[in-house]
């Protein structure tokens, strides 16, 4: 294989990896393992859904990245005693599965190689 094709594949394998941990972050709203809304716990999301996603309405990096204690001051403002969620709730960006990472690589590899056979005649 050329150096070209080995470097297509290794970045949609590379894109594939992080598109998929994206899809694993933005499923942690409402995770009990994830910790408290109102502290930092540096991972992805906290504890209460509704809560969870009225931040994250507010501040992706709560659910994309990690949940530190900008998040944690937004929940005690957002939701805390007294206060419900007052904001739509968070709606995650589509991501390419890893399934659907696999059909693109063959497709631009069996393009590829049909291309091939046509200009060699």
């Amino acid at each position: 294989m050329k150096l070209q094709h080995l470097s297509i594949i290794l970045f949609c394998l590379l894109f594939g990896l992080f598109a998929g941990s994206q899809a694993l972050a933005q499923a942690a709203c409402g995770d009990p393992a994830a910790g408290s809304c109102f502290e930092a716990n540096l991972t992805p999301g906290c504890d209460d859904q509704a809560c969870c996603e009225a931040v994250c309405a507010v501040d992706l990096f709560c659910c994309d990245v990690s949940w530190d204690s900008v998040c944690a001051e937004a929940a005690e403002d957002i939701c805390g005693e007294g206060n419900g969620p007052e904001i739509p709730p968070y709606t995650p960006v589509p991501t390419l599965s890893l399934v659907g990472l696999g059909v693109m690589v063959l497709a631009m590899l069996g393009l590829g190689l049909l291309a091939r056979r046509r200009l060699r005649g």
